[in-house]
């Protein structure tokens, strides 16, 4: 079917006029047969009679139908195909549909998510254009893939010609919309709302708690038992980044305190604090009671799961949830939990900020290195409570522009999702990288030791490890955490971009209507601003060109650009200098192994809704 619509498309000589007449010709001979066929049926009132006639008929009248629609297709594709782009493909499934997450990509039949990060660069490369115009046999709308610096700014700073298809993000509404579930003037109230909570006083505080955390680990875990050349392996490494980085927003986002010992000692594994919960939740399933009780879990407890599950339950039906599996029961209980903690949470919060007496009791030393500590009330200054701030003070000001409560919730998840599953995945390929670098390592311990000495690093040297920065975007820019950035074009539209082949731009006319897909890893990956784009360059990134600039997109850009990028490099910063200032970081199980087959272990990743590693085992060399 694929070849064959392929040659249709690509013909130049097969014309509506040679096919159709026949096709139109049959047509109406069988309509006329099955039409007599109902009169004898309703003049003899026998079936008989009838079935003689329409025995074979049906069957060759629905193929002839069948027929005369594939080819209409074909024909109205061919026509499309020339007057959109010379750089074209054809997939009989359009991309990301059910068919692609069943059967993967197959070119020419179904493409999925993952066509997208394998194929990055080379597709393009393929059809001599950064540009890709995507026509399938069962969608009408256009879709287009681009890879040019250029016409991503243009597209991502025009909100007027291209929007963003709020529909594909319904299923993080989970507690209330949000920033990522809204667009025009309702994305600018939440916006307006959202922003002043990553203020300057927030970020010392993220570096205060990913310090502190990293060190409660240490301690807890072992590590500091380490002498000198001594090692341990963590057999996958994004396990002990997604704990950090969940303990991270728990504290710095949500104002929870979360001692790293609540967690189950050793290697960290997904779903290990799911254990308890689900075993209850079995027993309660095995009596018939779970159906009437449900008792309430924690907020850190019901901030795990769902951290660690939003995935889940952002794809699979609620209905799902309500079949016999313990570990779905455990996480629509913490999904439940954690709404009705949250709820209360913001209340409180509410009350005490508006009364002035938003205070928390922290440790402060007295600074005589006497090791002398004195417990001092101060006021907090996490995400949560600045967003609750900054939505009481725009309840002063015109109703149009306040966020309720459901919405405040809406928004707190979204922080949770993006600087928890984010996070920890860049913070994972980073360590991959540096594992199979050891120069950018090894460069990076000796500017850590310039500019903090023997002392722990502190935020105010956050701003002087710029190599430290730049091996973390060089990692996000080969493994981007979103390898597409959906749009929809409401007005139509030339878009220029570049043809390869010939050597000279090109004007593209987007169709109103058309589906357009960012690609962040084709972007990443483009030879046309980035040299050897699949090796790890960090020093690209100390001397970055403008055009460099607009083809660096991990955070997006334009008004819509992530609100939480200076949040998560200053975390990363700090846990990427926490670790190499102390630890060699190395690949783990590689003795004897070559650089290829470590690269091909440790760099693999999937494309779920976020990019993720598969299996990456770390080894850390006490320094």
């Amino acid at each position: 079917m694929a070849s064959f619509a392929r040659d249709i498309l690509l013909s130049r000589s097969l014309h509506c006029r040679t096919v159709f007449p026949f096709l139109r010709r049959q047509l109406w001979f069988y309509a006329g047969r099955f039409l007599l066929a109902l009169a004898m049926f309703a003049w003899t009132g026998s079936r008989e009679v009838a079935g003689m006639v329409l025995r074979k008929d049906v069957l060759v009248f629905v193929l002839y139908c069948f027929t005369l629609f594939i080819l209409f297709r074909l024909f109205k594709l061919k026509q499309q195909f020339d007057i959109t782009c010379s750089s074209a493909i054809f997939s009989v499934f359009p991309t990301a549909n059910p068919v692609s997450y069943v059967m993967g990509t197959n070119l020419g039949f179904t493409i999925g998510m993952e066509w997208f990060w394998l194929g990055k660069w080379e597709k393009y490369q393929k059809l001599g254009a950064d540009v890709i115009c995507i026509r399938s046999l069962f969608s009408s709308v256009p879709e287009f893939t681009v890879a040019n610096a250029g016409a991503i700014k243009k597209i991502s700073m025009d909100r007027t010609t291209y929007k963003k298809p709020t529909a594909m993000y319904s299923m993080l509404k989970f507690f209330g919309n949000n920033m990522v579930t809204t667009e025009d003037e309702e994305w600018k109230r939440h916006r307006k709302v959202a922003s002043p909570s990553f203020h300057q006083k927030a970020y010392p505080l993220v570096w205060e708690r990913t310090s502190s955390i990293i060190n409660n680990m240490m301690c807890h875990e072992g590590w500091n038992d380490l002498k000198s050349g001594e090692s341990f392996t963590i057999n996958h490494v994004h396990n002990l980044t997604t704990k950090v980085a969940l303990v991270v927003i728990a504290e710095a986002g949500f104002g929870l305190r979360m001692d790293w010992a609540e967690h189950i000692k050793g290697q960290p594994t997904p779903g290990s604090q799911l254990k308890g919960e689900a075993e209850h939740a079995a027993s309660l399933a095995r009596w018939g009671g779970w159906f009437w009780k449900r008792e309430e879990m924690s907020v850190q407890q019901s901030l795990r799961i769902v951290a660690t599950n939003a995935i889940l339950r952002a794809v699979l039906p609620k209905i799902l949830f309500w079949i016999p599996s313990t570990h779905l029961w455990a996480v629509d209980r913490a999904f439940g939990n954690l709404d009705v903690h949250l709820g209360n949470i913001v209340s409180t919060r509410r009350h005490l900020i508006s009364s002035g007496t938003d205070y928390e009791e922290v440790e402060i030393d007295d600074g005589f290195d006497t090791g002398d500590r004195h417990v001092e009330r101060v006021q907090k200054v996490d995400l949560f409570g600045a967003l609750i701030k900054s939505a009481l003070d725009c309840e002063a000001g015109p109703v149009s522009g306040r966020l309720n409560d459901r919405e405040v919730i809406g928004n707190l998840f979204i922080f949770l999702l993006a600087g928890h599953e984010t996070t920890a995945n860049s913070l994972a390929f980073t360590f991959a990288n540096l594992a199979l670098n050891p120069r950018c390592q090894d460069k990076m311990f000796e500017e850590i030791l310039a500019v903090c000495g023997g002392e722990d690093p502190t935020f105010e040297n956050y701003g002087q490890l710029k190599y430290t920065l730049a091996c973390y975007n060089e990692s996000i820019r080969l493994f981007p955490p979103v390898n597409i950035i959906p749009k929809v074009a409401v007005l139509g539209s030339w878009l220029r971009h570049y043809h390869h082949h010939e050597g000279v731009f090109k004007d593209v006319w987007i169709p109103v209507g058309s589906k357009i897909m960012l690609d962040v890893v084709g972007l990443h990956y483009n030879p046309h601003y980035w040299t050897d784009p699949h090796a790890y360059i960090p020093e690209r990134f100390l001397k970055i060109s403008a055009d460099q600039k607009d083809a660096f997109f991990p955070f997006a850009g334009g008004p819509r650009a992530c609100i939480g990028r200076r949040f998560t490099e200053v975390e990363s910063v700090c846990a990427m200098a926490k670790f190499v200032r102390s630890y060699r970081i190395l690949p783990g199980d590689g003795t004897g192994a070559s650089l290829l087959s470590l690269q091909r272990r440790l760099l693999q990743a999937k494309q779920v809704i976020t990019l993720t590693p598969v299996d990456c085992p770390i080894t850390f060399q006490r320094r």
